[in-house]
């Protein structure tokens, strides 16, 4: 495959080992806490922060680990405490459990009356349950009426995720790890609802990515769909940010992916880069 090569100033900054100062940098898909079973040695958020600011990344929109494999309140609390600790600098995912259906609203309503939340965050792996199961509903029509992000580790079908990202139009949808996963040789559906709903997105976050799955993404998809997103502390946030700086697309694509389109979503000023 053949790409043309655009003249870049972040792939410069990397190089140099600078952070992207330049741009504004929002990591749409980041956790906090520990997992029961993977060792991550750097979990706290002072080090999550340190290494922000060592790449440039100016915002971390977290989740829990143990809300999405053990205690969802205690999780939840530490991703308010993080908030309060760090204001401006991290914004809050609450977790939902499908598990305690008739928790789920109180549970939303406590979390938001104590910290600057953005969204919900299902993890239907994780919670083994449908991801168009029942006990959603609730909680995706409060993120309608809230006009709320909505990160899911998977949203099933593609097929429901357009109907879904229909009947509940206020709400943002964001699929997790899918944009960069895609190898590019199939149709990948996802690509598809993003293109046609506006209020559909695909983040970024991901261990292994195909040579050009970037630049296919932007291309199938438009820049203005696809979210800058490292799954830390899983995954160390450099990689990702490489990812975007070496990608054979133009500068200004690269600026809505990383920041930008999320900093939309969520209701930031947009501050000119």
């Amino acid at each position: 495959m053949s790409m043309p090569v655009y003249p870049d100033r972040f792939a410069r900054s990397v190089l140099q080992g600078l952070p992207l100062s330049e741009v504004r940098v929002v990591d749409c898909h980041a956790h906090v806490g520990h997992y029961a079973s993977l060792h991550i040695p750097e979990t706290g958020m002072a080090e999550m922060i340190a290494t922000a600011d060592r790449l440039g990344i100016e915002t971390l929109c977290l989740s829990a680990l143990e809300a999405i494999s053990a205690d969802y309140r205690r999780g939840n609390d530490c991703v308010s405490r993080a908030m309060l600790d760090y204001p401006g600098r991290v914004r809050g995912y609450v977790v939902v459990n499908p598990h305690y259906p008739e928790e789920i609203l109180p549970e939303i309503e406590r979390c938001f009356a104590a910290a600057p939340f953005i969204g919900l965050k299902f993890h239907p792996a994780g919670h083994e349950y449908p991801s168009d199961g029942p006990a959603y509903e609730a909680a995706l029509a409060y993120a309608h009426e809230h006009g709320l992000v909505v990160l899911s580790h998977n949203w099933g079908s593609a097929d429901y995720l357009d109907r879904v990202s229909q009947r509940y139009p206020r709400a943002h949808f964001i699929q997790a790890h899918s944009a960069a996963a895609w190898r590019g040789i199939a149709p990948l559906d996802y690509l598809r609802v993003a293109k046609t709903r506006p209020n559909v997105f695909l983040d970024l976050a991901l261990s292994m990515a195909w040579y050009g799955a970037l630049e296919r993404a932007v291309a199938e998809a438009g820049s203005e769909h696809l979210l800058f997103g490292t799954d830390a502390a899983f995954l160390d946030p450099a990689v990702a940010v490489g990812r975007i700086a070496f990608a054979q697309v133009p500068d200004e694509d690269k600026v809505k992916i990383l920041g930008l389109n999320m900093l939309g979503i969520i209701g930031e000023p947009l501050k000119p880069v």
